[in-house]
């Protein structure tokens, strides 16, 4: 009886070599995905997604204190093309166009530090003002603008999707980071 069980045990232990070694590709909505031209603010200022280089710019974040703070910790890469993105404009000018599982800040009072996070696709915006950056170099602080406008729109020829991504255990925790000015999350 062994013996016919055998090539079966040793099909199954294959089988889940082969799934343990098969990694998915992550896809946006896994990675949380801004087109390439959104600027990411920086210690140098406003820089491409496309372009950051952790050997080269920390990156401004919102930790858990409530400040702004600089990390270097983190990668970038291109994940892509979607078909589907959603695109919020603000009052104030600033707009983000991301798909529909990227998380944006807007202001909730029922929360301990007065804002939460939501998906863009599931953001009643008209309701709520997004957390922005009020920019000064020499003293940045926390902002809150109306939504002017927020759309479904398709990827054009040609435009790429990039994810960042920490990697430091501390910033993950804290993984806030300001995109055209509007603090999201990744």
């Amino acid at each position: 009886m062994n013996k016919l069980l055998y090539p079966f045990g040793v099909f199954f232990l294959l089988a889940v070599i082969a799934f343990i070694a098969h990694k998915p590709q992550e896809t946006c909505d896994q990675a949380n995905c801004l087109v390439a031209d959104t600027l990411i603010m920086t210690e140098h200022g406003c820089i491409q997604i496309s372009q950051l280089d952790n050997q080269k710019h920390a990156i401004m974040f919102l930790n858990s204190k409530m400040e702004i703070a600089y990390t270097k910790n983190y990668k970038v890469r291109q994940t892509g093309k979607v078909e589907l993105l959603y695109l919020f404009r603000l009052e104030n000018g600033h707009s983000i166009l991301g798909t529909g599982d990227h998380k944006i800040a807007f202001n909730n009072s029922n929360k301990k530090d007065g804002f939460g996070f939501n998906p863009l696709r599931n953001t009643n915006a008209f309701d709520l003002d997004c957390v922005t950056l009020a920019w000064d170099r020499t003293d940045p602080k926390l902002a809150y603008d109306k939504v002017k406008e927020c759309k479904k729109q398709l990827l054009t020829e040609g435009q790429m999707i990039w994810a960042l991504k920490n990697e430091d255990d501390c910033y993950k925790k804290e993984g806030n980071f300001f995109a055209n000015g509007i603090l999201v999350h990744d």
